[in-house]
């Protein structure tokens, strides 16, 4: 029977204490004291596990020669051998199944970064973009205003000016007027007085 143990939730004896994860423990059926863990020197692999389990499985022959239960006991080992290889093999299907999907989850973290850094620079592109219309705003807002600013300067010049034609025009008729009226003042004052056509008497 293969069995995951969480460690976080059971507590193992200490002697079973391991410094890293994952780590495999090995409990024979009735030899609780014959318990051990895989060790920590040894790569975990299909042969190590294969050795490790056998070493463990076998117990000591007698010295007679192998019995029926010797031969029985073997056909065991190799249906537990046969089970394990199973086991690990599921295991390292879902190995290489993690393996693909942070393969996946590396491309998916990669094409994010790569839009972050786009949106980025779209985002930077766009502020300049801003700042400038901002300051073409200011410009044109500023022109507006002189441009405003010389228009009433312009009308008020008008208006000045129309004023002063009116007040032209209006000295003129005066000027028209006082000259006629100096012409007839005058024209008696010139005309010479009239010849006395009686004679003496």
């Amino acid at each position: 029977m293969v069995a995951r143990i969480d460690v976080s939730q059971n507590d193992l004896p200490w002697e079973f204490m391991t410094d890293h994860l994952p780590n495999i423990l090995f409990f024979p059926h009735d030899r609780k004291d014959q318990s051990s863990k895989f060790p920590v020197t040894s790569r975990i692999s299909v042969p190590n596990l294969l050795k490790f389990i056998h070493y463990r499985c076998s117990p000591p022959f007698p010295a007679a020669g192998w019995g029926p239960g010797l031969w029985q006991e073997t056909s065991l080992q190799q249906a537990r051998i046969t089970h394990l290889e199973k086991e690990i093999s599921l295991l390292k299907a879902e190995i290489q199944a993690l393996h693909q999907a942070q393969g996946q989850l590396q491309g998916q973290l990669s094409e994010t970064r790569s839009e972050s850094q786009r949106l980025q620079r779209e985002t930077h592109a766009l502020k300049q973009q801003q700042s400038h219309q901002e300051q073409l705003q200011g410009l044109c807002s500023q022109r507006t205003w002189q441009l405003e600013d010389m228009a009433e300067k312009l009308r008020k010049l008008a208006e000045a000016s129309e004023t002063l034609l009116t007040e032209n025009a209006f000295l003129k008729v005066l000027l028209t007027i006082a000259e006629k009226h100096r012409a007839a003042e005058s024209g008696p004052e010139r005309s010479p007085p009239p010849e006395d056509t009686t004679g003496p008497l």
